[in-house]
């Protein structure tokens, strides 16, 4: 995947990644989504696309809750 944050600030320049994304629902009906930016896997590697800055992994889970909403 590829994203451009951007920052309400004129002085903070748009920043690109490139990043895989892992989605998974567990039995219990909970997902799992976790980032993996691509120039985490291997240091060595330098690509041409590859940031200046680095993103680290995350992630977050999302439950279904009675109500019709998540949490």
């Amino acid at each position: 995947m590829h994203a451009e944050f951007q920052f309400p600030s004129p002085l903070v320049p748009t920043r690109e990644c490139y990043f895989l994304r892992f989605c998974q629902q567990s039995p219990d009906g909970i997902w799992l989504v976790v980032d993996f930016p691509v120039d985490g896997f291997n240091d060595s590697v330098q690509m041409s696309f590859a940031p200046v800055y680095r993103r680290r992994p995350s992630g977050l889970l999302i439950q279904d809750v009675p109500n019709g909403y998540s949490k």
